[in-house]
């Protein structure tokens, strides 16, 4: 039985977060040491992944290009596998019952690999199951907010971004855990606003404006693909065949965008390289260094619990 490619795949998304987003490479000092191994993973520094992407780019993600169906029958495997099964789902993954706080600020995803919210550290989480994929392992999870558990438990999370815990909750002190929430919401904060900083120079540059433009008429152009090569699965005989020719005009079309954006893309690079990333002012923003001053002061508590 011929089998198509697969239209969309659930992950690995925060990888190919599109052609434009770039991870940068500063931030300030990860928070340090592990916290008491008698309820907490084995002592190890906390390094979280290098934060912030470009902020002001509200762009989820590039599709990768659409294969266009051949006229031989043959078998084919999908684009890229799904991380557990083929049916375009991650199956039960690895069921687990822990408890976790975010250690930094995160994009939380859907089973069905949509973006959902960015979610802040200092969050808590309770860990339902973890599913690996060709990136690393991703968490589902329950938020808690306003002192409960979310009904809703479809948050996947990159568990790299999680400090997970041992005992039950519920057992956990009170005191213990406004402690932990508050320091690393802290660094949440901190993060943020380096964010805001660094957009602010992102957005001085004279390309980003046509750089942004050029990178949402591709995404825009490569879903329109996608919607039309899942239409041409439905279909059969002669509209098929039109369907699959489109596609075919499509890739070539595609090329050209590709070819613009890399130019336009160029320019935009060149220029960041060459001018401050917004790094030499968060020494003298004031609310920073409020932020780092508040989150200095709970160091003797954090030491405490390391």
């Amino acid at each position: 039985m011929k089998r198509l490619l697969m239209a969309i795949l659930v992950f690995p998304l925060w990888a190919q977060a599109e052609e434009v987003r770039r991870p940068t490479e500063v931030g300030p000092p990860a928070p340090r040491g592990a916290v008491n191994t008698a309820v907490y993973d084995e002592a190890k520094p906390i390094n979280p992944p290098k934060p912030v992407t470009e902020p002001e780019i509200k762009l989820e993600r590039a599709p990768p290009p659409v294969e266009v169906e051949e006229e031989e029958e043959e078998e084919r495997d999908g684009h890229i596998p799904p991380p557990s099964r083929r049916d375009g789902s991650l199956g039960r993954g690895e069921a687990l019952s822990l408890w976790s706080i975010m250690t930094v600020n995160t994009n939380s995803y859907a089973s069905t690999g949509k973006l959902r919210e960015k979610l802040m550290a200092g969050t808590v989480v309770k860990i339902i199951s973890r599913h690996q994929t060709d990136q690393g392992s991703m968490m589902r999870c329950r938020i808690r907010r306003q002192d409960a558990w979310s009904e809703d438990d479809d948050f996947f999370i990159p568990e790299s971004s999680l400090l997970k815990s041992r005992g039950a909750f519920e057992q956990t002190p009170s005191e213990q855990l406004a402690v932990m929430t508050s320091y690393y919401g802290l660094y949440g904060k901190i993060l943020a606003r380096q964010d805001e900083i660094r957009a602010e120079v992102i957005r001085a540059n004279p390309h980003f404006r046509t750089y942004q433009k050029a990178a949402q008429e591709l995404i825009a152009f490569r879903e329109e693909q996608r919607a039309l090569f899942q239409e041409a699965e439905t279909l059969t005989g002669l509209r098929r065949t039109d369907a699959n020719n489109k596609l075919r005009r499509m890739k070539s079309e595609e090329a050209e965008l590709n070819r613009k954006f890399k130019q336009i893309e160029e320019k935009y690079r060149a220029w960041k390289e060459a001018n401050d990333d917004g790094s030499r002012r968060f020494p003298t923003d004031a609310t920073l260094q409020a932020l780092e001053r508040e989150r200095a002061a709970l160091e003797p508590k954090m030491d405490l619990l390391r």
